[in-house]
């Protein structure tokens, strides 16, 4: 692990031993100066009072400091004026760096591993230290292939620079930062818990995040990574855990490894989370058809929530497949084999008219004729059912039939889109559709509604996410 000491510097970073009120200038500048021009005097009697505590603390901790990096500050004088000017530490934090190497060489810390960056702003205005910071921090972390541990001194410096190097240095550095504090009485700086709080913190929103959006994968990743500083008892990240992959399978039509994984939760349950996990296990442990129309509408949903309109688009072409096929099979259409994908020739003889009637549906492109001896796409499915619906004057299948054709130009989209390198916007949806997104997602629930006689439901992963902020608050 990578090993980082960041610290600010300020007024009280450096102290001459013996000088006494008056002997030196207050001003960071001109004190620099002073002891620059009288070096031998003063050199030897330079004392580091916070940053060598903090320096020793690391090293106490038998870690290896990879990088020392000291934050300065440089105004501009011109913007700024003389009395702002002269307390930048600039020139103080150079003296610093030289003693930091000298009385640390036989540790390690050469001239290369004890850096001085630079503030160009107001290093007592929050928002200029936040946006510092913000721009900073993650250029020095993405310097470091390995984890990185950042030690934080937040003793030095304005309460602006100390302030937002602990609030973007654990946002920055994660849950392996330590923040150090330090007073004049002590002997030693001692870590802050307040890091490790804003650290999961973080982590929580990043998770509640995550569910929100239905990002389970990432969301899994996290608890992976992050299990203990998310959720304290063992046995409830077991169970978060297993949640997690649950929905991430289910949602990916994965049904077995789903079932499998809330087995893995149960032992660590009790009532009622057993009952959702064994209900939610229910429901995919042997799906019908109607079970996967459902699942197919429900991902479709998540995927608009989200805006992933490609996938939206796929969805909802597997979706008015898969109906079609559902209402054959529940009208008594018969397949040659299990799949499901050629009708049998004998059923399609047996009906008087059928083979006629086929011959002069019209095909998508344009041009009339539908073979029965050909696979069982949309369009012959929806011949099929046409036929059916004139011959038995069923009105409920009419209607079904109209909704499917709705979608009719989202599948012409669909099918001109997977053979382009090019994104699906909601406009490029909205004007195939001849209306709202949300309106197409409402034909598929009606659809639905008149295929099985049922309501679609509540969304099964809203109540998964809200189980796993039950389980996150403990």
């Amino acid at each position: 692990m990578t090993v980082l000491l960041l610290a600010n510097i300020g007024n009280s970073d450096l102290v001459v031993e013996g000088a006494k009120r008056g002997d030196l200038p207050r001003e960071a500048r001109r004190l620099a100066a002073h002891i620059e021009a009288n070096r031998e005097t003063y050199w030897p009697r330079i004392r580091l009072p916070i940053l060598t505590k903090a320096l020793d603390y690391v090293l106490a901790q038998e870690e290896a400091i990879e990088t020392v990096i000291l934050f300065v500050s440089d105004q501009d004088r011109a913007l700024v004026g003389e009395a702002e000017w002269a307390k930048d530490t600039c020139g103080t934090g150079k003296i610093i760096r030289e003693k930091v190497i000298e009385q640390y060489r036989e540790q390690g810390l050469t001239a290369k591993k004890v850096r001085l960056h630079t503030i160009p702003g107001n290093p007592a205005d929050y928002d200029t230290m936040l946006a510092y910071f913000e721009r900073e921090l993650p250029r020095i972390h993405s310097f470091y292939t390995e984890a990185v541990r950042a030690y934080l001194s937040l003793t030095g410096g304005t309460p602006a620079m100390n302030a937002m190097l602990l609030v973007v240095g654990n946002e920055v550095f994660g849950p392996q930062t330590v923040n150090l504090y330090d007073s004049r009485e002590r002997k030693r700086p001692f870590p802050l818990g307040v890091g490790r709080r804003l650290a999961e913190r973080a982590l929580r929103t990043a998770l509640h995040t995550n569910l929100q959006t239905f990002q389970y994968a990432a969301a899994l990743a996290l608890v992976e990574r992050e299990g203990p500083a998310l959720v304290d008892a063992h046995s409830s990240r077991q169970v978060l855990t297993a949640l997690l992959t649950y929905a991430r399978d289910r949602l990916a039509f994965n049904f077995g490894d789903a079932v499998r994984a809330l087995e893995t939760a149960l032992p660590h349950t009790t009532s009622p989370v057993k009952e959702h996990l064994l209900a939610w296990q229910e429901q995919v442990l042997n799906p019908d058809e109607r079970d996967r129309l459902r699942e197919l509408y429900f991902g479709a949903e998540i995927k608009r929530l989200n805006h992933a309109y490609a996938g939206w688009l796929e969805r909802v072409f597997r979706f008015q497949e898969s109906a079609l096929r559902y209402a054959a099979v529940e009208h008594g259409v018969r397949f040659r084999d299990p799949n499901l994908e050629y009708l049998d020739r004998n059923w399609v003889a047996a009906q008087p008219g059928l083979t006629e009637h086929l011959a002069q549906a019209p095909l998508p492109g344009g041009g009339r004729g539908l073979d029965p001896k050909r696979s069982a796409s949309r369009p012959l499915l929806r011949g099929v059912l046409a036929y059916l619906a004139e011959e038995r004057d069923d009105e409920r299948l009419r209607r079904f039939l109209n909704l499917s054709d709705r979608l009719e130009s989202l599948a012409a989209l669909r099918n001109h889109w997977v053979h382009r390198s090019r994104g699906i916007r909601q406009a490029d949806l909205e004007d195939a559709f001849g209306g709202s997104v949300e309106e197409a997602s409402g034909v598929l629930a009606e659809m639905f509604d008149l295929l099985t006689g049922d309501p679609m439901g509540d969304n099964p992963y809203n109540a998964i996410n809200d189980l796993c902020r039950a389980l996150l608050r403990g």
